[in-house]
């Protein structure tokens, strides 16, 4: 990445919002070959439906239809 540029990682719950278009990612994080010059710095933000809220695709799709997409990847 360049000096002003920045990665984020997808949740879950905006996969299912988007019917699958932006794909969550496992987190992982690589030191290997890592010049000196060049840190990482990590801000966390966890955002959350309330806990009986139900999530749906925007596009009206069923969740388990967009889970079937993603496995086929």
């Amino acid at each position: 990445y360049e000096e002003d540029e920045a990665a984020m990682q997808i949740g879950d719950a905006l996969y299912i919002l988007s019917a699958g278009h932006l794909m969550s990612t496992p987190h992982a994080v690589r030191t290997n070959n890592v010049p000196d010059n060049v840190m990482r710095t990590t801000f966390v933000s966890f955002m959350d439906t309330r806990p009986k809220q139900i999530i749906k695709p925007a596009n009206g799709e069923k969740v388990e239809e967009v889970l079937k997409k993603d496995a086929s990847r």
